[in-house]
């Protein structure tokens, strides 16, 4: 998707949260996000949503702690 300009939603669970804001910017095909931890261990997930398109993705993960 090379030419992709779009937006799209953030939505977290579990115990992280985003850096920034909750839509992220699509420039060319190519996007990032920031997450991070509350110190919690356990599992999380971000959820991707292209809203205009009716598409979403998740990615799970398990976060842990260093003690």
């Amino acid at each position: 998707m090379p030419f992709f300009n779009r937006q799209a939603l953030l939505e977290v669970t579990g115990d992280i949260e985003i850096l920034g804001p909750a839509l992220a910017d699509i420039n060319g095909g190519m996007g990032g996000v920031y997450v991070r931890s509350t110190g919690v261990a356990g599992k999380a997930s971000v959820k991707i949503a292209l809203p205009d398109y009716g598409l979403s993705s998740v990615a799970e993960f398990e976060v842990k702690v260093k003690s």
